[in-house]
């Protein structure tokens, strides 16, 4: 699958509630990028928000967040059973 946002098109995210992610419209940008990934067991991506990683995490997928820029790579370090998830991706 291609790298997609699922947003509306906002340029800014207000993070000053320390709960960014949770809100009702965020929560339903998960459940559609859910809609997407659904027969997906495993993500891999560069970074996400704090919501959207509570909702893929709460589907019990494996999340890999990785510094990685060539997928190619990424995916036989994966496939290897190498990978490992940068936890500190999540914002």
């Amino acid at each position: 699958m291609r790298h997609q946002h699922f947003s509306q098109g906002e340029e800014h995210h207000d993070h000053s509630s320390g709960q960014h992610g949770f809100d009702p419209a965020s929560q339903t940008r998960h459940t559609s990028m859910l809609e997407a990934i659904n027969d997906c067991e495993v993500v891999i991506c560069g970074g996400m928000g704090q919501g959207a990683y509570a909702s893929i995490a709460a589907t019990g997928k494996k999340i890999f967040m990785v510094n990685h820029l060539n997928i190619n790579q990424t995916l036989d370090t994966f496939l290897k059973c190498d990978l490992k998830n940068s936890e500190n991706l999540v914002h």
